[in-house]
């Protein structure tokens, strides 16, 4: 679908807790509290508190103060979590929009995270491409690493290709777009917003949340016909904190926020990785059970998930290819609630794969 409502403003939204010491930074690459007279106008930026303990509403207060005046909102969001965060910044911009007698379908929101830079006209891009393409589109960057970062974690990250090489590098099946959309870096209008429904929060049967809020988002959106595009000139470096500090989770999971009970579980496992000597990690008797789970999280995430969409939306499929076939056939019967509850594609695919993701990989790699 493409529209050429003009943007009117650019609103990017950022949740915070306990982000005293990075939140500075990233505000700084998007042009905000660095006394910039240069500051364009027409962004703005809305910072939502979300009950930190540290001194990040100080913080905020000044990122406030040192920018011009006018383009910094500041929020405390009492409910605990992205959800309400994201959705309070998204009320707040509704808001902003209604003051200055903006159409919503002309204001931009940008979701961003409190510990990454962005890159050097960021938003000028992401609004360019927002513009290009037009409403009911989810816009999303591209994200990295620091070079020092990556430089500093080269075996890391190339053990990470090294795994996932194992499958992707034969594995030819056209299951359709990538469905998981990070949630930094993504950009939609505002009117989209509110038509796709918003950010929800979901449980799990077992009561756990699920998280990935943005792609359970976009999920719901493409019930009501929303494309996504990339924007490729439009980038984000992503701070390694939480990976190193849990390093045998995130390669386990290949990034994924899973549930708290998963976490637990895996936790109990008490498998290690040293991201500082990946050699003698290899050695050790955790890596293979690690390279599986990590294997199993991109069967899921990156084949059986696009997989279910698809067969979902009754897109054809090559179902003369008998992988295809049995993957399919181990997934529940469809129903029209997992139309309007993403968390019912995510409970459906981990659930395939618990039970039976040895069994897959098996096929797969004996069939390519």
């Amino acid at each position: 679908m493409n529209d050429s409502s003009e943007i009117l403003a650019v609103i990017t939204i950022i949740p915070c807790y306990n982000e005293e010491d990075n939140i500075s930074w990233t505000c700084s690459s998007l042009g905000f509290g660095i006394n910039d007279a240069k500051q364009n106008l027409q962004h703005l930026l809305v910072l939502i508190d979300n009950n930190s303990t540290d001194s990040t509403l100080s913080v905020l207060q000044k990122i406030k103060t040192n920018s011009i005046e006018g383009t910094v909102y500041i929020h405390i969001e009492k409910e605990q979590g992205y959800v309400p965060a994201r959705h309070a910044g998204n009320e707040i911009a509704r808001s902003i929009a209604l003051s200055n007698g903006w159409n919503e379908n002309s204001v931009l929101i940008l979701q961003a995270d409190a510990d990454t830079f962005y890159s050097t006209g960021y938003i000028q891009e992401m609004a360019r491409i927002s513009l290009d393409v037009g409403e009911n589109v989810l816009v999303e960057a591209c994200v990295s690493y620091e070079s020092k970062l990556i430089r500093k974690y080269r075996r890391y990250f190339d053990l990470c290709a090294e795994v996932d090489g194992r499958l992707l590098s034969r594995y030819k099946m056209d299951t359709g777009e990538e469905i998981i959309v990070d949630d930094k870096v993504a950009g939609y209008r505002l009117s989209d917003y509110f038509f796709w429904g918003g950010h929800v929060r979901e449980y799990f049967s077992n009561g756990n949340e699920v998280y990935a809020e943005t792609t359970r988002l976009y999920l719901r959106a493409k019930t009501k016909g929303a494309k996504k595009v990339l924007a490729e000139n439009a980038e984000a470096k992503h701070s390694m904190r939480k990976l190193i500090a849990d390093t045998a989770l995130h390669f386990a999971t290949a990034g994924f926020p899973r549930e708290d009970l998963f976490k637990e579980r895996f936790k109990r496992l008490n498998l290690k990785i040293d991201i500082n000597d990946i050699e003698s990690s290899k050695q050790s008797s955790s890596y293979e059970i690690l390279a599986e789970f990590r294997l199993l999280h991109v069967i899921a995430l990156f084949i059986v998930l696009p997989l279910y969409i698809r067969h979902h939306d009754n897109i054809n499929l090559s179902m003369n290819d008998p992988l295809e076939q049995f993957i399919i056939s181990l997934l529940p019967a469809q129903s029209e609630e997992i139309l309007f509850t993403p968390k019912v594609y995510f409970e459906n695919i981990f659930n395939v794969i618990d039970r039976h993701g040895d069994l897959i990989l098996s096929k797969l790699e004996k069939h390519y």
